[in-house]
């Protein structure tokens, strides 16, 4: 027995249809793309997200549509979908990523680049405990709390370079 049997998915979809013919551009559609979703019809899911609109600063509805690209293996939309999703989440390093892989898959590799100066670096260890001290050393006049817990730092393993 078929999945979307078991689950209603065809009862669900005739209801949210009326609806849909009732209404235009509305959430119905993304209901519908939802259940479309559901029963792996990405062709559909996709027509219903595109009826409802484009999303204009909802970061998780672009993730669906993004993930729904990949699935019909749409790179060209889905790298769309994803600069939006990055744009307006203020590049969230998850959304960056999704971006980075789907770039890199794309062959776009100079892009791909771009986007990964929009990850957070790491912020570089300190090699050697007089680096710690010399730093806990500076701070010391400005603030004090932040230079003891440098000079702690620096003095929890006397024996290993950090």
């Amino acid at each position: 027995m078929p999945t979307s049997t078991l689950c209603g998915a065809d009862t669900l979809l005739d209801y949210y249809l009326k609806n849909v013919a009732k209404h235009i551009r509305t959430m119905w559609n993304v209901v519908l793309a939802r259940i479309y979703d559901a029963k792996c019809d990405s062709a559909n899911a996709i027509r219903q997200y595109r009826r409802r609109g484009k999303p204009t600063g909802v970061a998780e509805l672009l993730l669906r549509w993004q993930i729904l690209y990949a699935r019909a293996k749409d790179l060209g939309s889905e790298i769309t979908t994803l600069n939006k999703t990055v744009e307006i989440s203020n590049d969230d390093p998850e959304y960056v990523k999704r971006l980075i892989t789907a770039l890199e898959k794309a062959g776009r590799h100079s892009e791909a680049e771009i986007a990964r100066q929009k990850l957070p670096q790491a912020k570089a260890e300190k090699s050697f405990r007089g680096e710690q001290f010399a730093e806990a050393e500076r701070m010391r006049d400005n603030d004090r709390k932040a230079a003891a817990d440098s000079y702690r730092q620096a003095l929890i393993d006397p024996c290993r370079t950090i």
